[in-house]
């Protein structure tokens, strides 16, 4: 017989002989939990952050309109200046973009640009307004 060596009876009544089927089946189901709570969270996440890049397309193209209407003299701005656009596609993303021009009493011009992702990509809205004087004109 060789010292080093030892052998396991199968018959025997040691507890701490080896893992039991039980133990394997609770440590698959406590792993099942733990990877369904990962397969959540993470497909929450995409959709968290699919939902923030299309709000910030639209807060752009909402930003790039307002700036180029602010760019032109005030008095040039009318209500005819008024736009809605469809068909806007960035990074794969069609918008559509409204544009509202008023002439306010005392002669200056509210701009209003709302821009959202069209029905099919659905999502929130994002609106940028600005109010332009007229210096000098009554």
């Amino acid at each position: 017989k060789m010292p080093y060596l030892s052998r396991h009876d199968p018959m025997s009544t040691d507890a701490e002989a080896g893992i039991s089927l039980l133990e394997v089946l609770v440590a698959l189901v406590v792993l099942a939990i733990i990877s369904m709570g990962v397969a959540v969270s993470t497909g929450r996440s995409y959709s968290l952050a699919k939902r923030a890049i299309r709000e910030e397309i639209a807060s752009e193209l909402a930003r790039s309109k307002l700036e180029e209407l602010l760019a032109v003299d005030p008095s040039s701005l009318s209500a005819a200046s008024s736009l809605s656009e469809t068909g806007l596609v960035s990074s794969g993303i069609s918008f559509f973009r409204n544009t509202v021009v008023t002439v306010n009493a005392d002669n200056s011009r509210h701009i209003s640009v709302t821009v959202a992702p069209t029905e099919s990509d659905r999502g929130k809205s994002v609106t940028f307004q600005q109010t332009v004087s007229l210096w000098g004109v009554n």
